[in-house]
């Protein structure tokens, strides 16, 4: 799973969306601070865009970069935290902007946000440096005592909310050294370089840092693992809420894992942070102590605000790594003789996770997080369970707060039934890993079923009793299959049937009113601008695939795509797949080349030297699209920048320093 999705699963309940677009009775609802909607004072202008809300003077001058304010807060303090830096930042004519509704902030600062953007509450532009350094002072003092999240991309002042970078102001684009877009600050010489915003504060190597900023940078450099008995060897894994590291103990030399929570960060469902979660998987471990399925606790202990669970390294895969592996299906043909291997295989690993459910479930502890990730096969074929920070007690109340989506139980599963569910799902997952559209259809666990029984050498009644748990019919209770009924509407085969069936479904599913995109699609389309127009995930494939397809023309879709093409959003990639040459290459083809012409002409008058060569978002990609415009419109300059391209895309790659 790409945990980079889970920040756009809430929003809709069928399709990825924007967490501030989220629909009407989802998770946002009653969740927006009153101040958000307050009126705004003679003189300020207020601009709403994407998780933010901006209120700025209508005279402020502020320069395009420099030192800016950023401030965290908890679920809990945000909306006091945010009154009291609304008055402040009014009434010294301060532009600010901040996220304006309790679940927003909660998704920024959810298990697996973007690392960088961890915590940001509000950010403050001071007009200069002199009044940069008044407003960290006089914000620290106004929140002194007020808890949130360290924002790892910046310096923290003292231990409160607090915290400064140096970044752009303003919404500018170039592209680093591998090619990719990035968010642009202008270097002493006035070229855009990378603004980089990673999880570790950095400073460009042109700016001082003022000299008030010293004793933090000093304090920041004091927090170290010097001291502690572990040396880290390698990271395993990172989430919003920490690490999982690999380390030695020097006292003994016995590898061990590391887990790192963070305080405020990382929330699950329920609002528990890192730090919550790791103490709930300490417990839970030492009740399971002595079991040969779980690890040992080994140690506990603090680095500055980070706590660290130290556990007992198992030695093994994660069950997911087995597909590549093992999987028969990734051959074209499997015999017999592999299907029947993997079957066996399978069936063993689920009976060992099955009894080591069954060993946790006797010591009075819910795992509750039962999944292919959290399933370590062993060097020597036996399995254990990972990942306990979502278990408890089997009498605690409460539902799911962590889940992955192909295991996560009905709303109404408490308890046991909820690692009987995920049991149920792994059965099928084991076969054919496509648990996930359980959430959409759990009825979709009886057509899994079928699939698996026609290429699988697997007892009738092991699938059954997987379908009856998924589609919750009691135990006992005859059910009445589906006998041959096809699940699908239209057989894939049944063309054009098939085809007139999805056209049908993707026209319904058009929203022409928006903005950003016209059909729902993958979570690119909201990561750069113009991401739902473009070839590969926006409109401009769409029309193509409808186009190929033979589909009859829809020319509200194109107008919509014309609209938005007239003045390309500020930013938008220049990429085949995920820019411009691409949605000027479809444009022409369905017939409006002055569009497409208007899009190319953009391409010509760019440098393209900092582009990869893909295909994707490179030098290859756009030179084909511009060699077959010039292809058929005879436009010479065109031709002249597709030799370009090709010339760019023919470099040597550069030698590593």
């Amino acid at each position: 799973m790409n945990k980079g999705y889970a920040v756009y699963c809430d929003a809709d309940p069928h399709f990825y969306d924007a967490p501030h677009r989220a629909a009407p009775g989802t998770a946002t609802a009653g969740t927006r601070y009153a101040v958000a909607d307050l009126p705004v004072p003679p003189g300020w202008r207020r601009t709403e865009i994407g998780d933010w809300l901006a209120l700025r003077p209508v005279d402020a001058v502020l320069p395009a970069q420099g030192w800016k304010i950023h401030l965290s807060a908890c679920l809990d303090n945000a909306e006091s935290v945010l009154a009291r830096v609304r008055e402040y930042c009014l009434d010294r004519a301060v532009a600010f902007k901040f996220v304006p509704s309790r679940y927003l902030l909660h998704q920024r600062n959810a298990k697996y946000a973007d690392r960088s953007g961890s915590g940001k509450f509000v950010t403050v532009y001071p007009a200069d440096d002199t009044q940069f350094e008044q407003v960290v002072g006089e914000l620290s003092a106004l929140l002194d005592g007020e808890p949130g999240p360290q924002i790892l991309s910046d310096l923290r002042i003292g231990g409160g909310p607090v915290h400064v970078r140096y970044g752009s102001f303003t919404r500018r684009n170039c592209y680093d050294d591998q090619g990719e877009l990035r968010p642009a600050i202008a270097d002493p010489s006035g070229e855009l370089v990378p603004d980089v915003r990673g999880p570790v504060f950095r400073v460009p190597d042109w700016v001082s840092v003022p000299s008030f900023l010293k004793p933090h940078l000093d304090a920041r450099a004091t927090v170290t693992m010097t001291g502690v008995p572990y040396t880290v060897e390698s990271a395993i894994h990172f989430s919003n809420g920490g690490g999982v590291y690999r380390a030695r103990d020097t006292r003994t030399g016995e590898t061990v894992v590391l887990k790192e929570a963070r305080p405020y960060a990382g929330l699950a469902a329920d609002g528990a942070d890192a730090v919550a979660r790791l103490d709930r998987e300490h417990r839970a471990l030492e009740r399971l102590s002595g079991l040969a399925c779980t690890p040992e606790v080994r140690d506990r202990f603090a680095v500055g605000e980070h706590h660290f669970l130290v556990l007992e390294h198992l030695d093994g895969k994660p069950l997911n790594t087995f597909f590549a592996r093992r999987h028969p299906l990734i051959e074209a043909a499997p015999d017999d003789r592999r299907l029947a291997e993997y079957t066996e295989w399978a069936l063993d690993i689920h009976g060992q996770v099955e009894r080591a459910v069954s060993e946790v479930h006797a010591r009075g502890v819910v795992f509750n997080d039962l999944h292919l990730f959290n399933i370590m096969v062993r060097e020597d074929g036996r399995v254990a369970l990972l990942d306990f920070e979502a278990a408890h007690h089997v009498d605690e109340p409460g539902r799911q707060t962590v889940a992955h989506p192909g295991f996560v139980a009905p709303a109404g599963r408490r308890g046991t039934a909820v690692d009987r569910y995920a049991l149920a799902c792994l059965r099928l997952a084991l076969f054919l890993p496509l648990t996930s559209l359980l959430v959409l259809d759990r009825r979709k666990a009886e057509h899994l079923a079928d699939l698996i029984a026609r290429q699988f050498p697997v007892p009738r009644a092991f699938l059954d009793a997987a379908v009856d748990e998924i589609t919750g019919a009691p135990p006992g209770t005859p059910v009445v299959r589906r006998t041959g009924r096809p699940f699908v509407p239209v057989p894939p085969g049944d063309w054009p049937r098939s085809r007139d069936s999805m056209t049908a479904a993707i026209r319904a599913s058009a929203t022409p009113s928006r903005e950003d995109r016209l059909f729902p699609g993958d979570v690119a389309q909201f990561a750069t601008a113009g991401g739902g127009l473009s070839f590969g995930h926006g409109a401009a494939g769409v029309l193509y695939a409808l186009a190929e397809s033979g589909a009859e023309r829809d020319e509200t879709a194109e107008q919509w795509l014309l609209d938005r093409t007239a003045q390309p959003p500020s930013g938008m990639p220049l990429g085949f797949h995920d820019g411009i040459a691409g949605t000027a290459w479809v444009l022409d083809g369905l017939g409006h080349r002055d569009r497409s012409m208007d899009l190319a002409r953009i391409l010509v008058g760019q440098r393209l030297d900092r582009l990869t060569t893909d295909l994707h978002s490179g030098t290859a990609g756009i030179g084909l699209a511009l060699d077959c415009l010039a292809a058929r419109t005879g436009d010479t300059a065109l031709r002249d920048a597709a030799t370009r391209c090709a010339d760019l895309s023919a470099r040597p790659p550069a030698e590593d320093a």
